[in-house]
């Protein structure tokens, strides 16, 4: 499985059309069985996506929520029996125009996929981004928050579950830890027998020319899962 936040701002987002290309390009040439995507802001990107993925990931789902969208999608190998989204109680300020994230109705995605070795649970979100002005911890906390007693209430123990995103969090912080201690799933990159050498950062200006000059390095972008899964390679 693999994940993008894919930045696909139309008029904003640095050489959005471009970029978008170049995922779908490398999702086709790829043997990946699960995708989710994340900032996937248009329904013309989406289609455009999936027209190229299709005999590679011939299953898929896109969640439509608030007024431009949850930019949240599924690409799926094997068949997606059943898909919905739950919004965020809590989801930012209208007024805050600039911010976007209320005009997204942003919230989880969840895709149940008929794997041949059994029921798979695909969950994927893209919690509130931080801003100069405002960082949203609290808000974005109790959003993760909700993603757990959701995933709880919906999967029992032994289920293998995936769970990835966009959390705009840290894994030091409460509502990473919240996760992890109320659903039981594991961090992918702690797990994993192969990985590269060093720290992971998915927020990285030194390899990432898109990203602004002020980022902070780290790492706020995960995949999860349940101890009824393995990560074998994170390379």
């Amino acid at each position: 499985m693999i994940f993008f936040s894919a930045r696909g701002i139309p008029y904003l987002a640095k050489e959005c059309n471009f970029r978008l290309s170049a995922i779908a390009e490398k999702l086709a040439n790829s043997t990946y069985d699960i995708v989710a995507l994340q900032e996937i802001w248009t329904e013309h990107h989406y289609n455009e996506i999936k027209k190229r993925v299709e005999h590679k990931l011939p299953y898929t789902h896109y969640f439509y929520s608030g007024v431009i969208g949850t930019g949240l999608c599924i690409f799926s190998k094997y068949p997606i029996t059943d898909a919905f989204l739950h919004q965020f109680s809590i989801n930012g300020q209208f007024y805050a125009i600039a911010h976007g994230d209320w005009f997204a109705g942003k919230g989880i995605g969840y895709c149940k996929i008929k794997h041949p070795q059994g029921m798979l649970h695909a969950f994927s979100l893209h919690l509130h981004a931080d801003y100069p002005s405002n960082t949203y911890t609290e808000l974005r906390t109790l959003q993760a928050y909700q993603c757990a007693q959701l995933i709880k209430k919906m999967t029992r123990p032994g289920d293998a579950i995936i769970l990835c995103g966009d959390f705009n969090h840290s894994d030091s912080e409460i509502g990473i830890r919240a996760i992890k201690s109320i659903t039981g799933v594991i961090d992918s990159w702690r797990s994993a027998a192969n990985k590269p050498p060093g720290l992971c950062h998915t927020i990285n200006t030194d390899d990432n020319p898109y990203g602004h000059v002020n980022e902070v390095t780290k790492r706020i972008d995960f995949i999860f899962h349940s101890t009824a899964l393995k990560c074998v390679d994170n390379a």
